[in-house]
């Protein structure tokens, strides 16, 4: 996802989301399914069959619960990857609680896990500069012909870590597309025409002030600023230099950078302080939204009508039908449907190769079987066909008839396997979310910024931002959010300066010019 100007946890960064990313939960328990079997020697490699491989036992620590049936599609799995390649997968899940910690330990004891998740919000760029993952490029060169073509180009290069492919980032799209959710039963309500514009929004937030007494029109987290989620970054890709506290915002579309400035003299940044302040000041923001911790629980539940979103809406949708019969979610993208997305291709998860493996070579080898062909990727994303998913047609999936969706086989995409052009789409899904979904994997539909691979290095500036990081949610945020007055703005300036927020500015400035002329 584009790195924006929020401060996202789904929300793994999250994306609060079905995938997005990727959830944490509360969870403290570590648990640990592998499914074995007597492994044959089999002659062959990955796809002709012409050298013998000694049996090997794959492993992989992933983040999150352990997926309900993971014993028997795993043992069907290795069925596969017994006569493929000679290899038994195990599988290890610890809760999002204790992961980061468990693999940083598990690494540094020496532990030869093979394959492990690592994500940019979690420790990947600490796990890199301590050597606990391998280049994987000469490894792929040799063993992954099948994985470098199933990944578009621009995913690759775009997820370079100084360089070098440090590990397989996970996407179930190229980009993300930030935007907003709204009742689109109360817009139809209302006798509103689908929401395209900004000023459309106002009426709609409007309309929900005047007509729902008791509903809140528009809020979210309160530990970061909306702005970004469409309002004023549409048709931008914005890259977040110094961190989500002490933020420098870089614009920049497929031909230029905008000129870098301080976040309080940007101009797409002062438009939006001026509107929200407005949209607080009538009304039609929380009150309290600087203490919201949840946002998606209060649009479920019928207390709000808009929050932030991305473009898969039809789970939510679900489930507040499942609330409130008759409520409908829309999502609303202010930069145009049909608009090419400007976008640098980063992605938030990443799957990467143990230093410490035993065989970095079998690893490759069964990531690449992953990509070989769709039936190999379908067995461990959805499970076993025909019992825990059916096929549709044109990349989609459902469930089979009967299936409870809480008892089947769930397996989290984005701490293995996800893949743009392997990803199925579920059958059930709104003709929005499916639009997106195809706009989002197809690299015609979007353009590269100008700023694709840049990747900010915080070292020189580290004090600096732990200086601002420290005042930033009591000073800036208020004014992003609405609750304080621009006329604050110049006191707010002043501590920010103090603290070192012209350095990091400054930075971004040097750093910037330097990746560009590179690129020349």
């Amino acid at each position: 996802m584009t790195k924006k100007l929020i401060c996202l946890v789904v929300a793994v960064g999250m994306l609060a989301s079905v995938f997005t990313a990727c959830g944490s939960n509360s969870d403290t328990s570590t648990s640990t399914s592998s499914a074995t079997g007597t492994a044959a020697v089999s002659s062959g490699d990955t796809t002709s069959g012409s050298e013998n491989l000694t049996p090997y036992s794959l492993s992989a620590l992933l983040p999150g619960d352990t997926p309900l049936q993971l014993d028997e599609v795993l043992a069907e799995t290795n069925k596969k990857l017994e006569e493929a390649l000679n290899v038994t997968l195990g599988i290890t899940f610890a809760s999002w609680t204790d992961y980061p910690n468990k693999a940083q330990v598990m690494i540094a004891a020496g532990d030869q896990t093979d394959l492990i998740f690592d994500a940019p919000w979690m420790h990947l760029s600490q796990m890199i500069s301590k050597g606990a993952y391998l280049d994987l490029e000469p490894l792929l060169e040799k063993s992954g012909p099948d994985l470098i073509k199933a990944f578009p180009k621009q995913m690759i290069d775009a997820n370079r870590q100084n360089g070098k492919i440090m590990g397989i980032p996970l996407g179930d799209v190229l980009s993300s597309q930030h935007g907003i959710w709204i009742r689109g039963d109360l817009r139809e309500k209302y006798g509103m025409a689908p929401i395209e514009t900004i000023d459309q929004y106002e009426q709609y937030l409007t309309k929900v002030k005047e007509n729902e007494k008791s509903m809140i029109p528009l809020t979210w987290l309160g530990n970061y600023c909306i702005g970004s989620n469409g309002f004023y970054d549409a048709g931008y890709d914005v890259t977040l230099f110094g961190g989500n506290n002490s933020e420098v915002d870089i614009f920049a579309t497929g031909d230029k950078v905008e000129d870098i400035v301080p976040i309080y003299e940007n101009p797409h940044v002062l438009d939006w302080i001026k509107m929200v302040r407005k949209w607080y000041t009538s009304g039609l923001i929380e009150k309290d939204q600087m203490t919201q911790k949840d946002e998606m629980g209060a649009f479920k539940s019928g207390k709000v009508a808009s929050i932030k979103g991305d473009y898969i809406v039809g789970t939510i949708s679900n489930q507040l039908d499942a609330i409130i019969p008759g409520a409908k979610v829309e999502f609303v993208n202010f930069e145009g449907k049909d608009t090419k997305h400007v976008t640098n291709f980063a992605q938030w998860n990443f799957i990467c190769l143990n230093a410490n493996a035993k065989d970095p070579d079998r690893a490759i080898k069964f990531l690449n079987w992953m990509y070989q062909d769709q039936a190999n990727y379908d067995i461990l994303r959805y499970g076993i066909k025909d019992v825990n998913w059916v096929d549709t047609g044109d990349k989609t999936y459902d469930l089979p008839k009967g299936i409870d969706a809480s008892k089947n086989y769930n397996f989290p995409g984005y701490d293995l396997m996800w893949n743009p052009n392997f990803e199925r789409t579920l059958a059930t899904s709104s003709e929005d979310d499916k639009f997106y979904y195809k706009k989002l994997r197809d690299p015609n539909q979007l353009i590269a910024s100008k700023l694709m691979g840049f990747t900010p290095n915080l070292d020189p500036i580290k004090n600096e931002i732990a200086k601002v990081s420290a005042i930033w949610p009591a000073t800036m945020l208020p004014i992003l959010n609405g609750s304080l007055d621009i006329s604050e703005l110049p006191k707010i300036q002043k501590k920010l300066e103090d603290a070192g927020y012209l350095k990091i500015v400054e930075e971004a400035k040097k750093q910037v010019d330097e990746f560009l002329a590179s690129k020349n």
